[in-house]
C-alpha cells in the first residue's frame, strides 16, 4: 500500500483548530488516503485535540508583524514541514498564511492551499500600510497554488485588488453542522422566537 498523502494545516490558535479544523481534519484521515494533522499555538485546546486522536504539532507566532519574531516563526515551521514530510499545506488567515507559504516556498512543498478568512488591508488604513499588506498578499498568492474563500466579498476584494488571477480563487462557503446546536421551542403559542444554544464539548 503506497504511503499516505501528508497534510498540513496550519491556523493561529488552537481554539480555532478545534472549531474550524478538528471535525473536517477528523474525516480527511477516516478516509484511508491521506494523513491530516495540524500546527498551531498553544494552549488548553491543544490537549483536547490530541485526546481525540488529531496529530497537533505546536508553533508560536507572533501576535504582531514583528519582522523577528516572523523570521523565527518561519524557520520553526520550515521545520516541522521537512520532518514531517508534508505534501500539501492548508495556511488559515492573513500572518499564518504569510508564515506558512514563505516557508513552504523555502522548503519546497509541493502544494499549498491558502483559506482567506478576511484581509489585513481595508479602507481605512493609510494608503501606504494597504498597499503594502496587498504586495504582501500578491506575493504570498504567486506562491499558493489555489485560495479559498468564505464569502463573496472577499473574493471581489481579492479580484479588485488583483491579488491572484481568477484560476487561483474559489468560494467554498461555510458550513453549520445543526446536531451542534439545541432547539428549545417557544414559551407560549404567541411567542415566535427561539433560542439556540451551541453543544459543544469541553
Amino acid at each position: 500500500m503506497p504511503d499516505k498523502i501528508r497534510i498540513l494545516d496550519f491556523i493561529n490558535t488552537a481554539k480555532s483548530a478545534r472549531e474550524l479544523l478538528a471535525k473536517r481534519v477528523t474525516r480527511v484521515n477516516t478516509s484511508g488516503r491521506f494523513d491530516n494533522a495540524i500546527c498551531c499555538g498553544d494552549g488548553r485546546y491543544v490537549d483536547i485535540l490530541r485526546n481525540s486522536g488529531l496529530d497537533v504539532h505546536v508553533l508560536d507566532q507572533p501576535r504582531n508583524f514583528n519582522p523577528i519574531g516572523i523570521v523565527r516563526s518561519i524557520q520553526r515551521f520550515r521545520s516541522i514541514l521537512a520532518e514531517n514530510g508534508i505534501t500539501i499545506l492548508h495556511t488559515h488567515g492573513t500572518l499564518v498564511g504569510a508564515i506558512g507559504r514563505i516557508a513552504a516556498k523555502l522548503e519546497g512543498t509541493p502544494i499549498v492551499i491558502h483559506q482567506v478568512h478576511g484581509f489585513h488591508h481595508h479602507q481605512h488604513m493609510a494608503p501606504w500600510a494597504r498597499q503594502a499588506s496587498i504586495i504582501v498578499e500578491r506575493v504570498a498568492a504567486v506562491w499558493s497554488d489555489a485560495l479559498l474563500f468564505q464569502n463573496a466579498q472577499d473574493l471581489e476584494d481579492c479580484i479588485e485588488c488583483s491579488i491572484a488571477p481568477h484560476t487561483k480563487l474559489s468560494v467554498i462557503g461555510n458550513g453549520v453542522d445543526l446536531e451542534e446546536f439545541k432547539f428549545s421551542p417557544p414559551q407560549t403559542a404567541n411567542h415566535r422566537s427561539f433560542y439556540v444554544s451551541p453543544v459543544l464539548s469541553q
